[in-house]
Parts: structure tokens; C-alpha cells; sequence
């Protein structure tokens, strides 16, 4: 999507690894956001980092112009240091160097493309970058490399032969005494260290023509080194070599400068790749005081190393990797991102479900020393927002599950090792270092979490056809569900086993709910059919036949709080006596001037009134509420929680402001509690991602996108990053919902326990939709001659295929195979597919 110079001053494009950390490429194409050092570290700057290119004795930075506040930004700690707010325009923006007056950016996740262009008749080149990193389905590893690539692409628009300089200066952030600057053994990589462990490298690639480097530039106080470093620009031709053998304490920090010497022939162009990398290995549990204290105790260390540390050595070694199998990674994100983005749906759902997987990259994310997943559920700016791949927040986020399903098994298993207790009680947040803590001790087990835990380890098996690890994780997912009626679940849930939940229900919106309410009972509905097949499996066909009983009697049971428009909370708000079960809560959920329960939903029109139902269907676990019912609910919260926020009262975070549009979290007619639920009057995007996506999947198709366009609006480059969706802190996790609309729209089916794929496109005429199953993804098209399914990348084997037709001739690769129909699905001979195999169904 492109935004023009007045559309992208918010813009920070993450550019990095998963769960390595990133840097943000802003929308005029400097570089902010180093949140390289194992933190969040928004709005930051490093040093005088920044790209140039020289033609003869002219340069231009290659960004734009500068961003408003032309005052200096104001940061708590900036008083005495003669900087931020009143100081200008910062420093590590060289906002006072010559710079392109235009710029236009193209923002495709995973890939950012700007254009620079200015008005002056003298400068004779022209000049573009193409930003990225890979990422790529299924390849869990190279997509959590910590490397970040900007190509420049230079051109020659005048009528001479131009000298040209492609220039990198990078910052070493550290002012220790054992600090270092220099360059590698291979002449193309200069590497800034703190002397120990911590490194980041600028490289330029293999085939550059005429290299010359600075391991230092001129060190001093005031702006020396920049003083000289335009001395040096001015002089033209090669840098000479600058080094010092002494590194003490210094009062600025040290830089470093690479650059790329090449001549251009008129109209030539000529791209140039920079490849900056980084290696901050160790990092610990530093949010929590007696993480030290209670890691010793449970025989742990609290420090850990990073994924990435662990199979790259150092900067240079992830560098070097990328560098040697650069044409194949950079072919392989190129062909995601286009895949992705030619599908043939609203922009404004390409544009935010591509966007989401942002947070991938971003610091919500870590990946632990072998591998495992985890992750905050946002990011404050220079902190994590709420520790311990929260389940009731990680529910919403679908991305991971089809692209990177090793990644999302691995956050899964964590909580199924770690957070379930003796009882079954899964405690929805889990500590690091993994395992620090009895998790009985720490939170508690929530509703919507709990059983939105076993629907995603069905979703899980279904996608990977692993039948082993599902038998495996069985006893603990058997522990879970009977916790819903066991006599040890302090907020009796279900002890009567009637199907639905009554008891006291904790979820996502950090309060309690009491009574019956379909927005938990469906997740508990879902929970109960993901059992039964589940135990099916595993061959404890008595459990099944239990978790069966149960369920059919809460599908008619969760009935009972439909009110004939939509389905709501059945509760006496009036009666104290519901709360007489639990001690002290009387502060908490007693309003003694209105004498009623605060915090509940009653006849309240809740945005995820049918979650649990969707994420059933979403994952082939199959219906749990009445669909009548369930269409007749979403249309009431279409027509009446999505609206602008001129008249809207909101108490609340404000998400949406002025004339902007969303869907508030729950409304009410006259009879609104005096002290309603928490966040009601709040939109926040992974609620209403996840919501769109129901609608489209029901085949409203219409109200789902304009929900979409409206939270897109929101992110429009000026108001809001469009790569960091924010709700209890930045790059929230729930966001990442939005992904779910691609398989939704798509129609796409998943059961690689049966070898099965189903493709059926919700929108008419729908061409093209991307796909993903991890270990393979690609493209399915459908025209009125027949159907293909490509695949891009990857392996797969396929027996089934559900598809909008049915052919009368089945081609592999072109040639023709045996095939035959059975229950709807065409039934192949088993057959393997891999990169660029294709299916046509005609």
C-alpha cells in the first residue's frame, strides 16, 4: 500500500528476525526504533546511523524531509542533556544534511519499497530502496535471522558518466572501555562491539566493485566527527582508513563508515546491498525482582541465550548466511509477499492482515534458547506490556498457526508443560525462565484461555497431522477439560456437567463473569467437541462419550441467554447471593449503592458474544451454537456496537477518536449496569479483527470489509503506524486475528490427518487467494474453466481436496492422473507435491 510524504510520518516498518528483535525503517527511509538490545525501545535513534550517496563532490542523504515536531521530541530523562523537546530537530536524524524533498512508500509486508525524488536540477541520480528481511512460511529459522537488508537502487539521469559513493555510517552504541570498532576478514563487513559479547555489523555484499571503509570516524568532542566526515564527502573518491588503538571511556559515541565506489553511465542504474546484523545474545528475566532468587530455587539460571545466538555464532556469521543464500531467501519472501498481496480481496484486509505479521518481528516476540516461542502481549517503550504468552490474549492471533505452526506448537506445548496444575487448572500466563514458578501460585486458570487452549491443540494436530504429539499432550488435555467440573475448580464452572458455564469465569477482559453467558460457554462448547474427537483418537472412547453427553446438553442449554435478537448474559445482577461462594470479593463485584454486580455484560450486546463459535468452525471442530441465532447476533452488533466516535462515550483507552469508526467492546439498551463490564466502550483491533472475520466467514461479506476499512482508516500512516496495531501497549498480539481472514475468505479447509485441503471462496468472483499450511503455502486460483492449486514453496501430501467443483479431468503438472469423488472431496492417489508443482482441476 503506498503512502505519500503527508502519509507517512507514523511509519516504522519492522525490519528483522522472529523473536530477534528489530529495527524500524521510518516512513522518509531513516532508521528509528532499535529494538535490537532484547527490548522494546520505541523512538530511539542510534547515533548518526544513516545511508548517503555521493555523485562526484554532491550528496544526498537518502530519506526524505523530515518529520514533524520540528521542536525536538520530549522524553522523561531528556531534562540537562540538552536534547528532546526545545533542542530542534534531532541530532540522529542529520535533518541538517542535504536530503531528497520527496518521498513515496510502499509498505507490502514483509517487503518496504521507497522512492526518492527531488526538485534539484543538479543532482544527477535518481534514487530507491527496497527493505527486507526473510520471512518465510515454514521456515521457522531463517525467518528469525537478525538481519535486516536495504537495497538501493541508483540511477543516472543526466547526460555524463557519475563517480558514485553508496555510503553505510553506523553507530557503536556502546561507551564501555573494551568497545571496539572494526572489520572483518572478509573486507566487505565492519563490525561495532562493546568488547564482549554484544556486536552489531554493517556488510556490504560480495559484488561490489571498489570498497573503502573508516573503522573510525574522526573522534572528539562537539561535532567533530561529523565536521570531518563532510570533509571526507567533499573530497570525493575513496575514504582513508581511520583507527584507534585505545578505546577509553568516550564523551560521544564512536561510528563507522562503509562505502561502495562504482561509476554510472548515463541512464545506468546500478543497486547496491547493505545487510546489517546483530548478535545480543544473552538476556534474562529482568521485569521480575526475584527471578534470580526463584530460578536458584527450582535449579535454573535466569539467563538465557537467544534463539538466533544459538545458530549464528555472531553478526557477521548471520550476515554471511543471508549473504550466501541471499537469491534463494530474497526469492522466496518476494514470492510470499506477492502470492499475499495479488489476492483478490478488499485492500484494506490484504493490507491488514499482511500488517499484523509485524508483530512477529516486533519485541512482543521472543524465541527462547531451543526455539520455543513466547511472547509479551504488547510492548510498552522501552518495557513488556503483560508477561506470559497470555492465552486469553493469544487465542485471537492466528498468523503464527499457518505460517509458522512449529512456532505456535511450541508456545502451546510451554503452557501445557508448565501452566497446568494438578487439578487441570490452566494458569494463563506463564514465567520465565520456564519453569520458575508453580503456576498455581502465580494468576489463575480463565475461561476463555482454558478452553481456547484445547481448540487450538486441536487446530494444531489438524494442521500438522500429528497424531503422535497429540497422544502425547492427551493426559494433560483430558485434565483440562475435566477441570471444568472437578471439585478442585475454586470458581465451579460446571459441577453439575450441564454443558454451560455458571460459576465465576475470568477472561480476557481481567474481571469475572457470573451466570451463563454464551461468549464462555461457547469456548467451553468448542472445548467439549475438540475433546470428543480428540479422545476419539487416542482411543478413550469412554471420554468421549462423556465430553458428548455433556456437550449436546449445553448446545440446548446456551439457549437460555438468547433473548430473541441476540445472545447476552442470563444473571440476576440484583442477587448478592451469587457471590457468596468465594470470600472477599464483595469490594470487587459489589455495587452497595446500586445494589448490583459491577463488571458484567447482563443484557449487553458483547463483540465476542460467538467467538467460541467461530474459532470452532475456523478450525474444522464443527458448529457449537445455533447458526440462526449466531447470524442474528452478529448483524445486532454490526448495526448497533459499530459506530463513529462523535457521539460516543467512552470512559476508556481511546483507540478511535473524532469521526473515526469501530466496534466498541459491548452496548446496552436501558437497562446498562451502573458499573458495566470492563473495556465496554473501548474498540480495540484484535476484538474487531476477530469479528470481521466471523461475519465473512457467515458471508457477510460486505459488513466485514467496511469493519475492516474502518480499523484500517485508523492506521492510515499519519494517524497511527500501519505495522503496529495497539491496544494494552504497541505491537499488540491480539491483532494478529486480522490474519485470520485470509483463510476465511479463501474458504480454506485443513486436515492433514486426512491428507486434506478445501478451498471455497467466499466472495464472488474470487480469482486468486493465498493459502498456507507451514510446511507448504502458495496460491489457489479459480476461473470458470476450472480451478489450480499452486504450490510456491514447500512439501505436501495430498489424498483429498474439497473444491468449488467438481472436475471432470485432474492434471498434475499437466499431465493427466486418476482420480474419483467420494463424500464431496476429490479423492486423489496419494501424491506428493513440492515447490512449483501444480494441481489444475478442469
Amino acid at each position: 500500500m503506498y503512502y505519500g510524504k503527508e502519509k507517512s510520518s507514523a511509519i516504522s516498518f519492522p525490519l528483522g528476525g522472529i523473536g530477534s528483535g528489530c529495527i524500524g525503517l521510518a516512513g522518509n527511509g531513516s532508521l528509528c526504533d532499535w529494538e535490537i538490545f532484547n527490548t522494546s525501545n520505541k523512538n530511539s535513534l542510534l547515533g548518526y546511523t544513516h545511508f548517503c550517496v555521493r555523485a562526484g563532490k554532491k550528496f544526498r542523504v537518502l530519506q526524505g524531509d523530515c518529520f514533524e515536531p520540528y521542536t525536538g521530541h520530549y522524553r522523561k530523562g531528556d531534562d540537562g542533556k540538552y536534547s528532546g523537546f526545545g533542542w530542534g530537530v534531532e541530532e540522529g536524524l542529520v535533518p541538517g544534511l542535504p536530503h531528497f524533498c520527496n518521498h513515496r512508500f510502499n509498505g507490502r509486508f514483509p517487503v518496504a519499497e521507497l522512492e526518492f525524488s527531488g526538485e534539484e536540477a543538479d543532482f544527477p541520480l535518481q534514487a530507491s530502496l527496497t527493505a527486507w528481511s526473510p520471512f518465510i512460511p515454514g521456515m521457522e529459522r531463517e525467518s528469525s535471522l537478525p538481519c535486516a537488508v536495504l537495497e538501493y537502487t541508483f540511477k543516472n539521469i543526466s547526460e555524463d558518466a557519475v563517480e558514485t559513493s553508496a555510503v553505510g555510517v553506523l553507530c557503536n552504541p556502546w561507551k564501555n572501555a573494551g568497545h571496539r570498532n572494526f572489520l572483518r576478514d572478509s573486507g566487505s563487513t565492519l563490525t561495532v562491539c562493546d568488547g564482549e559479547k554484544n556486536e552489531i555489523s554493517l556488510s556490504l555484499l560480495d559484488e561490489c566493485e571498489n570498497i573503502s571503509f573508516q573503522e573510525y570516524l574522526f573522534r572528539g568532542s562537539w561535532v567533530d566527527a561529523m565536521e570531518m566526515y563532510l570533509n571526507d564527502l567533499a573530497k570525493g573518491g575513496r575514504f582513508v582508513n581511520r583507527t584507534y588503538t585505545e578505546n577509553p571511556e568516550v564523551a560521544r559515541l564512536d561510528h563507522t563508515l562503509i562505502a561502495n565506489h562504482f561509476t554510472l553511465a548515463p541512464g545506468e542504474s546500478k543497486t547496491v546491498s547493505f545487510i546489517i546484523s546483530w548478535h545480543i545474545p544473552e538476556r534474562s528475566n529482568t521485569w521480575n525482582a526475584k527471578a534470580e532468587e526463584e530460578s536458584a530455587q527450582n535449579g535454573l539460571t535466569n539467563l538465557w541465550r537467544n534463539y538466533y545466538a544459538v545458530e549464528w555464532c555472531d553478526s557477521a556469521a548471520s550476515a554471511a548466511e543471508l549473504s550466501e543464500r541471499f537469491a534463494e531467501l530474497r526469492a522466496k519472501t518476494m514470492t510470499f509477499t506477492e502470492i499475499l498481496h495479488r489476492s483478490d480481496l478488499d485492500p484494506a484486509i490484504i493490507d491488514g492482515a499482511s500488517s499484523s505479521l509485524a508483530t512477529l518481528r516486533s519485541p512482543t516476540c521472543l524465541r527462547l534458547e531451543d526455539g520455543t516461542f513466547y511472547g509479551w502481549e504488547g510492548v510498552g517503550t522501552s518495557w513488556g506490556s503483560c508477561e506470559g504468552s497470555c492465552i486469553h490474549v493469544w487465542n485471537y492471533a492466528q498468523a503464527a498457526a499457518f505460517l509458522f505452526p512449529a512456532l505456535e506448537r511450541s508456545m502451546n506445548e510451554s503452557h501445557l508443560k508448565y501452566s497446568v496444575d494438578s487439578a487441570g487448572g490452566a494458569h494463563f500466563r506463564l514465567h520465565l525462565p520456564l519453569g520458575i514458578k508453580a503456576q498455581k501460585d502465580w494468576f489463575r486458570a480463565c475461561a476463555d484461555g482454558q478452553f481456547g487452549l484445547i481448540m487450538k491443540c486441536f487446530r494444531d494436530w489438524k494442521i500438522t497431522g500429528d497424531g503422535d504429539w497429540l497422544k502425547k499432550y492427551y493426559p494433560t488435555l483430558k485434565k483440562m477439560m475435566e477441570f471444568a467440573w472437578s471439585e478442585e475448580n475454586p470458581d465451579f464452572w460446571d459441577p453439575e456437567r450441564s454443558g454451560v458455564l455458571t460459576g465465576r469465569q475470568h477472561h480476557t477482559l481481567d474481571m469475572e463473569l457470573f451466570g451463563l453467558n454464551s461468549w464462555l460457554t461457547g469456548f467451553y462448547l468448542g472445548a467439549l467437541q475438540a475433546m470428543v474427537q480428540i479422545a476419539g483418537f487416542c482411543g478413550d472412547e469412554d471420554f468421549a462419550a462423556e465430553c458428548r453427553m455433556i456437550l449436546e446438553k449445553g448446545k440446548t442449554a446456551v439457549d437460555e441467554c438468547f433473548n430473541g435478537e441476540y445472545y447476552c448474559q442470563k444473571v440476576d445482577l440484583k442477587d448478592h447471593s451469587i457471590l457468596d461462594r468465594w470470600e472477599g470479593v464483595d469490594f470487587y463485584y459489589w455495587n452497595p449503592e446500586y445494589k448490583e454486580l459491577k463488571y458484567q455484560i447482563g443484557e449487553g450486546l458483547e463483540i465476542d458474544a460467538c467467538l467460541g463459535e467461530f474459532f470452532a468452525s475456523l478450525y474444522g471442530i464443527g458448529s457449537v451454537l445455533d447458526r440462526e441465532k449466531t447470524v442474528k447476533t452478529l448483524e445486532e452488533i454490526y448495526r448497533k456496537n459499530f459506530r463513529t466516535m462523535r457521539e460516543h462515550v467512552n470512559p476508556w483507552r481511546s483507540y478511535a477518536v473524532n469521526d473515526e469508526s469501530g466496534v466498541c467492546i459491548c452496548t446496552w439498551g436501558a437497562n446498562k449496569p451502573a458499573i458495566p463490564l470492563p473495556y465496554n466502550s473501548e474498540m480495540m483491533n484484535g476484538f474487531e479483527w476477530a469479528f470481521a472475520s466471523h461475519l465473512m466467514l457467515l458471508g457477510m461479506v460486505e459488513k466485514s470489509e467496511a469493519v475492516v476499512r474502518a480499523i484500517r482508516q485508523r492506521y492510515d500512516g499519519s494517524r497511527r503506524n500501519p505495522w503496529n496495531e495497539f491496544e494494552c501497549g504497541s505491537n499488540y498480539a491480539r491483532s494478529m486475528a486480522a490474519y485470520g481472514l485470509i483463510p476465511v475468505a479463501g474458504g480454506f479447509k485443513f486436515d492433514m490427518t486426512e491428507k486434506m485441503l478445501g478451498f471455497t471462496p467466499r466472495k464472488a468472483g474470487m480469482k486468486r487467494c493465498f493459502w498456507s499450511i507451514g510446511t507448504a503455502w502458495g496460491e489457489f486460483c479459480q476461473e470458470k474453466s476450472g480451478c489450480t492449486l499452486f504450490i510456491a514453496c514447500g512439501r505436501i501430501e495430498l489424498k483429498k481436496l474439497q473444491l468449488p467443483i467438481i472436475p471432470a479431468k485432474v492434471l498434475f503438472n499437466g499431465k493427466a492422473i486418476d482420480f474419483s469423488i467420494g463424500n464431496g472431496c476429490v479423492v486423489l492417489p496419494e501424491i506428493k507435491l513440492s515447490e512449483n508443482d501444480t494441481l489444475t482441476f478442469c
